[in-house]
């Protein structure tokens, strides 16, 4: 979260940070294009993921809001002990299920 709120205040270097995230409706994997219209068109994240030791999936980015201001998230969602291996689309489904929240209120 540090660096997303660093690099939203850094005007000289936000766009081109920024312009590097995905627009989900762009996304070049079909498990980023599901969801709303909001998940699709006011969103820009990256992704990350892991399944050695156990899975693990990371969003961070930005919302936009519907008035025009930002939102900065980060989520993790990771396996266990008792339950290693998370299928990426349940992970992106969590995931997307709370920002979609997030956007119908802002």
């Amino acid at each position: 979260m540090a660096l997303l709120a660093y690099q939203y205040h850094d005007s000289r270097h936000f766009p081109a940070f920024y312009g590097g995230l995905t627009v989900p409706r762009q996304a070049p994997f079909g498990f980023l294009r599901q969801g709303s219209e909001a998940w699709l068109d006011r969103v820009a994240l990256k992704t990350g993921t892991m399944d050695e030791p156990h899975s693990v999936c990371g969003i961070a980015g930005y919302v936009r809001k519907r008035n025009g201001g930002w939102i900065a998230f980060a989520a993790i969602v990771n396996g266990s002990s008792t339950t290693r291996h998370i299928p990426l689309y349940k992970s992106m489904e969590a995931s997307r299920t709370d920002l979609e929240a997030l956007l119908a209120r802002y």
